[in-house]
């Protein structure tokens, strides 16, 4: 009998597929701990760790810290100049906003130049052009571009916003004729002077009225007292020596001794007299003292 040769090719099932080898791997070569920064076209580490390329052109940041001293960390491209300043590219961002407030204080308005040079910014160079050189004066590129361009204004935040006082008024026209010195509360030597004399003659006045009413009071007491003694007086009489019904002879001789002791403190003849001038004599005092503090 005849004998058939079946020969089987082999498959690929179940073998590996060997994969094309990859481009080699662009990110950072930072070796204490891995790094997936992309980096920098033409070196080896990205703009984090690029300091730790003694070659690269770039440099520690010039920016020193005015609250703690300390130096910022980032790099900053290498300056043209060996001793010249150089920032990163947040510092950079601040200079130029700095720079640019600065010039709006100082420009009146955009001119020529300065939108030409704002104008300038949107070019940009095509991909892959860009040199060592060109990127070492890329942060000066952008304060030069920020310094003279005027840019768009920031916008205002409502923290910024003029909110008014809602206690105060709208003026009105009496207030422009106010004195704008009348209450800040400083005063020459002359006029602290003047007012302390106005002080003291409108305090004055107050004692002088005040003395008035208890002056007032007091005769108007003694007025009603006089009155009431004369009713009593014309009620009673001398009914009580004289009068039938009488009073007990005890009674008799404490109402005598009582009108003694009440004789005893008046004044007779002369004195009566002085004392009497002497009371007129302070009247008019007072009177004329009170009249010259009003017409002053």
């Amino acid at each position: 009998m005849n004998r058939i040769r079946i020969h089987v090719l082999p498959t690929n099932r179940g073998r590996i597929t060997p994969v094309p080898r990859s481009q080699e791997s662009l990110s950072c070569s930072f070796t204490p701990r891995p790094c997936s920064q992309p980096r920098l076209e033409g070196q080896e580490f990205c703009i984090k760790h690029i300091l730790e390329d003694k070659n690269a052109p770039f440099k520690q940041c010039s920016y020193i810290s005015t609250k703690n001293g300390k130096r910022c960390p980032s790099a900053a491209p290498k300056p043209e100049k060996k001793d010249g300043v150089s920032f990163c590219a947040e510092h950079a961002r601040r200079n130029a906003l700095a720079l640019h407030a600065q010039m709006k204080k100082t420009t009146p308005g955009p001119m020529g130049e300065t939108l030409l040079c704002q104008l300038s910014s949107y070019a940009k160079s095509e991909l892959g052009s860009q040199t060592p050189e060109s990127s070492r004066s890329e942060a000066s590129r952008i304060l030069d571009e920020d310094s003279w361009s005027d840019g768009e204004q920031e916008p205002i935040t409502v923290d910024q916003t003029w909110r008014g006082d809602p206690d105060s008024e709208a003026d009105s026209i009496d207030s422009d004729q106010e004195d704008p010195l009348k209450h800040a509360g400083v005063y020459t030597a002359e006029e602290v002077a003047l007012i302390m004399r106005e002080k003291l003659i409108r305090l004055q006045s107050l004692y002088i009225d005040q003395f008035k009413r208890l002056q007032h009071l007091l005769k108007e007491k003694k007025r009603r007292y006089l009155h009431n003694r004369k009713v009593e007086h014309e009620a009673l009489g001398s009914s009580l020596l004289t009068g039938p019904e009488g009073l007990m002879a005890k009674e008799r001789d404490n109402l005598k001794r009582l009108k003694c002791l009440r004789r005893y403190r008046q004044r007779y003849g002369v004195e009566a007299l002085l004392h009497r001038q002497l009371k007129e004599r302070r009247m008019l005092a007072t009177d004329g003292a009170a009249q010259q503090v009003i017409c002053a």
